[in-house]
Formats: structure tokens, C-alpha cells, sequence
């Protein structure tokens, strides 16, 4: 029987994903920088910084080792950002930070989970944001990092369905995790998503179609996001060359 790997599954929403997969009587591999607390049954960890290429594959590739297989990775590493509060107030490796976790991790954590995914058929799903579909002004680091979730996760879609795997992102609200300690304050009168709610969301959204965005409001019921169509260019009959877009 195959195993699933989480990066991130420490805590928050990684952490809800590894209960409700355990209460499944699944095999679950966290990899994570924090060490695994106690009511979070992962069936095995190490703690590793997802911006360690070696580290990563080595997780990975144990996993799939261990587990004879793995049919489901999900990527939960990332980390927030306020952002700068003028342009000129940039810090350079806060951005850098924020990029190679975001962004180079996520790549990096498909990229070494795809040869066992090919091989069983599996998923991978990344999280992602609310802030991955809307911009966030008070948050442009972050809401750019999400954006490039989104496009790698609807690009991959139909590259990796011929390859009989699925690939989908979750795209959030604002959610009760530590994420967003420092602005508990700001959302003390806001509807906020608990953990499970996503959780349950990323396991719906692995057996759903390739390439789909999960948009997850409180009060609303999870579907994927309808993206409207972008223009296609116009041959000089009037027909469209839509090869690469939708759209008329």
C-alpha cells in the first residue's frame, strides 16, 4: 500500500491534512522544519528546510521507499510576508526568503515527488491562496508568490494528466492557523476557515480534475475557481488562433 508525503505537515493546515489522512489508515510522511507535535499522527517525519534540494529528494524518496510507494503528495511549506510598507522600504532578503520557499520550494517538492506519482497514479496538491486569484496590497509579496502557484498549478494540469497524474492548488481565505498570528488582532471580528475545513478540501481536490484551483471561503461551498477565458488572437478571417488560451 502507497503513502502519501507532506511538506508543512507540522502544523496548520498541514497538520489537519495528516490527521484526516491517518483517520483513513493512511501512511503519512511529514517533512517539515518544525519537529512533529504530539496529536498529529504522522506515521513517519524529519525535519528539513524545504529550500534544501538535497534534504528534499532525500524525504521524499524515503518515503516512497518506506511506504512502497506514494499515490499523494501534498505541499504545505510556505510562509507569510507583509510586505514592504512603501516600495522603498523593500528588504532584499526577506523578498529572497519568501520566493525560494513559495516558489523554488514548490517546483522542487513536485519535481522530486513526480517520478512516484507517475508510477501510482497519484496527486499532488499545493497550497496556495485567496491571494493567488485576487491581488493583496498590503501583502505583495505574498499574494505574487501565490499568483505563481496558481499559474504553475493550471499550466501543469493537463501536462501531468497525460501522465496520469493530478494536479490541483487550494486557494484559501484567511485561515485560524499561526500564519496569522501577528494580525489576530485585525481579523478578531472576521469569519475565519479552520484548519480541518481545508483539509478536507485537499483530499476532495486530489481525486478531482487536473489543473483545478480550489477556492475556499467561509460560508461558501469549496468548488474550483472559474478562470474566464483570455482573448485568443485573431487570424485575418476573424477565426481565433486559440492554441494556448481560451477565448474568443
Amino acid at each position: 500500500m502507497s503513502g502519501a508525503w507532506i511538506t508543512g505537515g507540522a502544523s496548520g493546515i498541514g497538520a489537519a491534512v495528516v490527521r484526516q489522512l491517518a483517520e483513513r489508515g493512511r501512511q503519512v510522511h511529514v517533512a517539515d522544519l518544525l519537529p512533529v507535535p504530539e496529536g498529529v499522527p504522522a506515521t513517519s517525519s524529519d525535519m528539513l528546510d524545504v529550500r534544501d534540494d538535497a534534504a528534499l529528494r532525500a524525504s521524499c524518496d524515503g518515503a516512497a521507499e518506506a511506504f512502497g510507494g506514494l499515490d499523494l503528495a501534498v505541499v504545505c511549506a510556505g510562509v507569510g510576508d507583509s510586505g514592504p510598507t512603501t516600495w522603498d522600504s523593500v528588504d532584499p532578503s526577506g523578498y529572497q526568503r519568501i520566493v525560494d520557499i513559495n516558489i523554488t520550494a514548490v517546483v522542487r517538492s513536485i519535481t522530486v515527488a513526480l517520478p512516484h506519482l507517475k508510477a501510482t497514479g497519484g496527486s499532488v496538491v499545493v497550497l496556495a491562496s485567496l491571494g493567488g486569484l485576487t491581488p493583496m496590497p498590503t501583502n505583495p509579496f505574498y499574494s505574487m508568490t501565490k499568483f505563481a502557484v496558481v499559474g504553475l498549478v493550471r499550466s501543469l494540469g493537463p501536462v501531468l494528466a497525460a501522465d496520469g497524474v493530478r494536479i490541483a492548488a487550494i486557494c484559501p481565505g484567511f485561515v485560524d492557523t499561526p500564519l496569522i498570528d501577528p494580525w489576530r488582532e485585525i481579523f478578531k471580528d472576521f469569519p475565519l476557515l479552520q484548519a480541518d475545513e481545508v483539509a478536507s478540501v485537499v483530499l476532495r481536490a486530489a481525486e478531482g480534475e487536473s489543473g483545478a484551483c480550489w477556492l475556499v471561503q467561509p460560508g461558501r461551498e469549496p468548488a474550483p475557481y472559474e478562470f474566464r477565458g483570455v482573448p485568443g488572437a485573431r487570424r485575418p478571417d476573424g477565426s481565433v488562433a486559440g492554441f494556448l488560451w481560451d477565448g474568443a
